[in-house]
């Protein structure tokens, strides 16, 4: 499931990386105010995580899901890993920047901890077209996203 404000395509989408090991996990990023003020909320999970912007915390109100949250300070480096279930409210912490939302379980399993790296990875590229039937390669253009 992805965030109810997002209509962006899993594949077009950035991956995670701990330590600069990509994750494979589709990371959304959440810029504005209204799409950090709505966060996972109205989603019964998440396929990947979300990256929320200009955030130091997060509550869980009216969430249908327990998520680990990983506080981001300064170039990427994690300040604090939690795990938080519905109708919670987080403990501000000073020296993040950002916060980075997934399901329970993810940031043990991706190896995040207090003081890991996180970013964003480019999606990967198209594969190349595949040739024709007489073996020339298919030069249609496409439009670009």
């Amino acid at each position: 499931m992805t965030p109810t404000w997002s209509t962006a395509p899993v594949d077009d989408l950035p991956r995670l990386t701990v330590d600069g090991r990509d994750t494979g996990l589709a990371l959304w990023s959440a810029r504005t105010r209204r799409e950090r003020n709505i966060g996972l909320l109205g989603t019964d999970s998440i396929d990947g995580a979300l990256w929320i912007t200009r955030c130091n915390w997060v509550h869980c109100f009216r969430m249908r899901h327990t998520i680990d949250v990983v506080y981001v300070g300064r170039r990427g480096r994690v300040v604090a890993v939690t795990t938080m279930p519905p109708n919670r409210m987080g403990l501000p912490r000073p020296l993040a920047r950002a916060v980075v939302e997934m399901r329970q379980g993810d940031a043990s399993r991706l190896g995040i901890r207090k003081g890991s790296v996180l970013a964003a990875s480019p999606p990967e590229p198209p594969p190349p077209p595949a040739p024709d039937s007489e073996g020339h390669q298919n030069n249609t253009l496409r439009p670009i996203h």
